[in-house]
């Protein structure tokens, strides 16, 4: 519903009503099976690829998920670097291929608002369901969950945190 009254009746919203249904599919796939799909990834980057081509979009919205993807990597690279101190998994290689998979559809600012937003999202989880210490949870909706709250709600909260500078 908030992404129908985001982009109203543009036929920019065919896009992510698809987006969101994969979101979905992929979010249940992780919770039950603890597993994100790389087909489901793949349809991701297909949507957007096939979109891109249907609006029209040009070379400045293709700088700007190549700009995106800097927030990912450097994720991976702090985690790869938290995985070799603590000797264990820190974070799902298929949680890094969907902010991978993100980056083409968000700007790296709405990438680290996705990224807080399902990070709080998660704390909050672990909190009411008296998570301990070490238990692994799946990230992949919290992911989805933030990468939604971001499309609908995150124009007005960027727009006042950047403003304050």
């Amino acid at each position: 519903m908030c992404l129908g009254l985001r982009f109203g009746w543009d036929p920019e919203l065919g896009q992510w009503l698809v987006w969101a249904a994969l979101l979905l599919a992929l979010s249940l796939t992780d919770c039950f099976r603890r597993l994100i799909p790389d087909k489901l990834l793949l349809l991701l980057a297909a949507n957007r690829a096939a979109w891109f081509l249907i609006l029209g979009h040009g070379a400045r919205e293709a700088l700007e998920a190549v700009i995106a993807c800097a927030v990912p990597a450097a994720l991976l690279a702090l985690v790869l670097a938290m995985e070799k101190l603590m000797g264990r998994e820190a974070m799902g290689g298929g949680d890094i291929k969907l902010l991978f998979a993100l980056a083409l559809y968000l700007s790296w600012a709405e990438l680290l608002l996705t990224l807080l937003a399902g990070c709080l999202q998660g704390f909050v989880w672990a909190a009411l369901t008296g998570g301990r210490k070490g238990t692994a949870v799946p990230f992949g909706p919290f992911l989805s969950a933030g990468a939604l709250l971001t499309v609908c709600f995150g124009e007005p909260v960027l727009d006042w945190y950047f403003g304050l500078f």
